[in-house]
């Protein structure tokens, strides 16, 4: 929120801050504005959780049932280093990684952005594997996909109110995410032993995700699996403006110019008639129940199971243990690398 004329000494403000207004609603040039007669730091003791809900958006996900599909990834990679690396970075991270957004405003910008937007590229990712399994090593993609934006724990200023990013870090400005994370990345494969040359290709990802130079990649991708990490982080980062964007939109008309995609967006109205989707749906059946084959799990209800046991993201306990024994037997394959 931009401010005129307001003497901050009255009543300091601070970027998270929820605020009280008494004031008049206008238009300017067709945006919404506040001409404020009177404002004031809301006591937050006064506030419960549905109004908070009210106030922070969150992601439209079962976020308990997403964090465990994510886990489960990590858990089924078959490639002892990445999944090594994956088990390390979740342990230490995983209440800020699941918490976060994963943007300050252009895309999934709300509570548990990271967390949807990791899921569903991954998601995204097993149809293209499907068939594709000769020349698309699954295990990188996959690790790849789960970490690309872990360097964003370290990039952005959270707010401690209401949890939504409100700047960056000395760290995020200087040296950016995908560095940040690369160097996460470094640090748990050092720890633990992870191969030097698996570790570089997965490095590579990181450090490329962006595509461009001139967008904030270190380096252009130069492995497929560095490729497809790049175009599904566009597409799903698109996905989500567009539809952020034809939220606001009548039914054949524009929306107002969206500097993230450079033009308007155009809401056409044609709406879905009924199963045509469904032949579609067919081909990532398979995918879905990969994920949503937990005891109480209803398709229909929720787009990931449901699981409130929290000692699930504990990846030393019991339950968590027992789970991946059942569920995902630890079967690594012995994959010789070139030398370094």
């Amino acid at each position: 929120m931009l401010f005129w004329d307001y003497d901050n000494s009255s009543t300091p403000l601070f970027d998270g801050a929820i605020v009280n207004i008494n004031g008049t609603v206008g238009h300017y040039r067709g945006i919404l504005q506040i001409t404020a007669e009177s404002l004031c730091l809301t006591d937050l003791g006064m506030l419960d959780q549905e109004d908070m809900d009210s106030l922070v958006p969150s992601a439209p996900i079962d976020v308990d049932a997403c964090g465990k599909y994510v886990i489960s990834l990590a858990d089924n990679l078959k490639t002892a280093g990445l999944h090594d690396i994956c088990d390390y970075l979740f342990y230490k991270h995983w209440d800020c990684f699941s918490s976060i957004p994963a943007a300050k405003s252009v895309h999934h910008a709300f509570l548990h952005g990271l967390l949807m937007h990791t899921a569903d590229m991954a998601v995204a990712a097993e149809a293209i594997i499907t068939n594709n399994e000769s020349y698309i090593n699954r295990d990188l993609l996959i690790a790849g996909i789960l970490l690309h934006d872990i360097g964003k724990i370290l990039e952005f200023e959270i707010s401690p109110v209401t949890g939504l990013v409100t700047g960056y870090t000395d760290k995020g400005n200087l040296l950016g995410h995908p560095v940040l994370g690369a160097m996460e990345i470094r640090e748990a494969a050092e720890t633990v032993g992870a191969n030097p040359y698996l570790t570089m290709l997965l490095e590579h990802m990181i450090l490329s995700h962006h595509g461009d130079p001139n967008a904030g990649a270190a380096k252009v991708p130069m492995t497929i699996e560095a490729e497809l990490l790049h175009d599904l982080d566009k597409l799903d980062c698109r996905k989500q403006i567009y539809t952020n964007t034809l939220q606001g939109i009548q039914s054949s008309a524009y929306s107002a110019y969206v500097p993230a995609l450079d033009h308007k967006v155009f809401q056409h109205g044609v709406t879905v008639p009924k199963g045509f989707n469904d032949s579609f749906s067919a081909n990532v059946k398979n995918t879905t129940e990969s994920f949503a084959s937990f005891e109480g799990c209803d398709h229909e209800e929720s787009r990931f199971c449901r699981s409130n046991d929290a000692s699930f993201y504990n990846p030393q306990s019991e339950y968590r243990q027992s789970f991946c024994q059942a569920n995902h037997p630890p079967a690594f394959i012995n994959t010789e690398f070139p030398e370094m």
